[in-house]
């Protein structure tokens, strides 16, 4: 349901400029506001809105005054017919925007896993992220579905760069000995004599485990998961260090 908006934020907003206007000049009636709505709503939120719903009627009765059409007749406006493809077209083509590619997605994808998701991991800061970027390379975002695809992509994608940034810098003897538990699941001993994790008599619950950041960083001696219990695996929190930490917490 759209947000109830004051009227200083109507004024900022939804006023529509001496250009905007121009733009109305061959259409009236239903078409003459939805297409001012489109308009404004584009210009406020970087995207167009997926229907009536995301309208407030505040919105549209300030809108409809101005271009002296009644609110009512938002009615029988098309919001799935060729008539909004083409009003969606003239607006992207008025504002120098262009429609979402697959190399744009990809591009985007790859944009916020090298300068947002490795910091941020909070899904809707990212969407935020997101939005502003596509609105300074004046593509118009695509569908809430394929937003989701590059969400994923990129959450994924940033952290396999942080702990592979992590991982290349530790000494190639810890790397080998933190392989060694992995691969073995932590049942037995290593090569040293020195009980597994999960290994030994009384020893924790077997479950396949990633190093943390922590364990990366840490002397060799303290390559300990931390657990309260003996099934407990170690939550993605303790798996990060610097900024990212916070942010899993904050997450929950």
């Amino acid at each position: 349901m759209a947000r109830r908006l004051e009227l200083d934020e109507l004024v900022e907003h939804f006023t529509l400029l001496p250009d905007e206007v121009a733009r109305l000049r061959n259409k009236s009636g239903p078409t003459r506001l939805g297409f001012a709505l489109l308009l404004k709503f584009f210009t406020h939120r970087g995207r167009f809105p997926a229907g009536r719903g995301e309208l407030a009627d505040e919105v549209v009765e300030f809108v409809a005054k101005q271009v002296g059409v009644a609110g009512a007749e938002l009615g029988f406006y098309d919001w799935s017919g060729r008539q909004i493809k083409a009003h969606r077209s003239e607006i992207r083509g008025s504002l120098g925007f262009r429609e979402c590619s697959v190399a744009d997605a990809e591009k985007l994808t790859a944009w916020l896993a090298e300068h947002v998701a490795q910091a941020e991991r909070r899904p809707d800061q990212v969407r935020v992220e997101l939005l502003a970027h596509c609105w300074e390379e004046r593509i118009e975002p695509p569908g809430r579905t394929r937003v989701e695809r590059i969400l994923a992509s990129a959450l994924y994608q940033g952290e396999e760069t942080l702990f592979a940034g992590v991982t290349s810098r530790l000494p190639p003897e810890v790397a080998t000995r933190l392989v060694t538990l992995i691969v073995a699941g932590g049942d037995g001993e290593d090569d040293e004599g020195r009980a597994g994790i999960g290994g030994g008599r009384g020893g924790a619950t077997r479950y396949p485990v990633r190093p943390s950041a922590t364990c990366l960083t840490s002397p060799c001696a303290s390559h300990k998961p931390t657990m309260t219990g003996t099934s407990r695996k170690p939550t993605r929190a303790q798996s990060l260090t610097g900024q990212a930490a916070p942010r899993y917490v904050a997450r929950g």
